[in-house]
């Protein structure tokens, strides 16, 4: 069992701090598909207005929730997470720093870290050894991928932020000059559902995913829950014929 220290106390606020935000804008993400993909059976039903009023709030709250994870100002954000551990390596512990555990995040390079066998005792395992791997060389690995996915993603990221500036936050006269798409969005949930599985994993012994193989599916289904109770909603108010048509469609969004 690990002594947990103040700073593993403020690495694993911030990391659930910013798992939130991500559910969020799953959970928004998903609703708005659930009302976009049942638009025609609800505008035929004369509910178009209400489902064109929900998704604009959905937007909302995608933007908001992935602006608030991509900010570089202030609040808990992807930066000042990693200042927090990249500060305070010493007092921070890693909960699994095995190899293995690092395989299923494809979005991650980690050719480059530092790995060395080391030996534990288990009380029911006895003693073994596996390949562990150094916090620093980890954080330098994760912050060069950082790094690749903000120079890809730069102008999307822009694009939210300004839209969250000039449309969300304040009614601005300057057009939004910046854009993006929902392909592009689903990209960067894609980035950060890896992120903050592994950064769970090896930080603070829980997982949000359900079977080891693919990052937070586990956490992703509960997000689209909500969007499953409103195609449940909308089939026993007979408006759409049979939800189940609908359900995969929602969860490839």
């Amino acid at each position: 069992m690990i002594n947990k220290t103040e700073y593993d106390e403020k690495v694993e606020e911030y990391i659930n701090k910013i798992s939130l935000n991500l559910f969020s804008s799953i959970s928004s993400l998903a609703l708005y598909n659930a009302l976009g993909i049942s638009i025609q059976e609800l505008n035929d039903k004369s509910f178009g207005r209400f489902a064109f009023a929900i998704q604009k709030a959905m937007v909302n709250e995608v933007i908001l929730s992935l602006t608030k994870i991509f900010e570089d100002r202030s609040g808990i954000n992807i930066s000042k997470l990693f200042r927090c551990i990249n500060s305070n390596q010493r007092n921070i512990n890693m909960c699994n720093p095995g190899i293995k555990a690092l395989e299923k995040y494809k979005l991650f390079d980690f050719k480059d870290i530092e790995v060395y066998s080391k030996e534990v005792e288990d009380d029911s395992l006895g003693k073994y050894t596996y390949k562990a791997f150094t916090l620093s060389s980890f954080l330098k690995c994760i912050e060069k991928s950082y790094e690749v996915m903000l120079k890809e993603y730069n102008e999307d990221i822009r694009a939210l932020k300004e839209s969250r500036d000039k449309s969300i936050a304040h009614t601005d006269r300057q057009e939004i000059m910046n854009r993006t798409t929902w392909g592009k969005v689903e990209e960067l949930i894609a980035w950060l559902e890896e992120y903050i599985d592994m950064m769970a994993t090896v930080f603070t012994c829980s997982s949000h995913s359900s079977d080891g193989k693919q990052a937070y599916d586990s956490s992703r289904k509960d997000a689209q829950r909500a969007s499953y109770s409103l195609l449940r909603l909308l089939e026993k108010a007979n408006i759409i014929d049979d939800k189940s048509k609908y359900f995969d469609k929602v969860k490839k969004s």
